[in-house]
Order: C-alpha cells, then structure tokens, then sequence
C-alpha cells in the first residue's frame, strides 16, 4: 500500500519484485490494523468458536467441515468467484 508520500511507481515495483521471488500481492486501499488474510482468518475462527461453544459440533468437526468443504473450494478461488460461477446465468446479482 502506497500514501501520498509513495513515489510514483513504488507500489508496482514492489509488487514486481515480490512476483519475482513468487509471493502474490494484493492492493490495499487503505490501512487497517492486521493483515487481510489473517483478518478473514480470524472471522472464520470466531465462527467456529461460536459452533464449539454453542454445543453445534465438536472441534474435530468443524475443523473436519472447514478442509473438507470451503478450505478445498477457496485453495482454488475466492469464495466471491465461487458464489458467481456457482450461481448460474445470472451470477452474482442472481445469487444476491
């Protein structure tokens, strides 16, 4: 992420070398406490938490539900691409 205080071209120089040495880079648009993937992490966690806690599965189970379900889908693609290629004709408006 850049700032008015980025020199032009910056940003993309970096996202180039971290190409180079096979990192994937995404573009924040403004800052924010914590890094994105650890973020949804966190979301994901919380949820499963709250279904432990709350007597709907066990550990092992949610954990079994998260590889064997989304964890495989998302190792592909992100779930927005999922949810529009999944949605038939009418894509993601349709789904929504």
């Amino acid at each position: 992420m850049g700032n008015d205080q980025t020199a032009g071209g910056v940003v993309e120089y970096a996202e180039r070398f971290y190409a180079a040495i096979g990192k994937v880079t995404i573009r924040v648009n403004r800052e924010i406490p914590g890094h994105v993937a650890n973020r949804l992490q966190a979301a994901v966690w919380r949820e499963a938490i709250h279904l432990v806690k709350t007597g709907i599965a066990s550990v092992g189970d949610v954990d079994k539900a998260m590889w064997s379900g989304p964890g495989l889908r998302w190792a592909a693609m992100g779930p927005t691409m999922l949810f529009h290629l999944g949605a038939g004709e009418g894509g993601l408006g349709a789904f929504l």
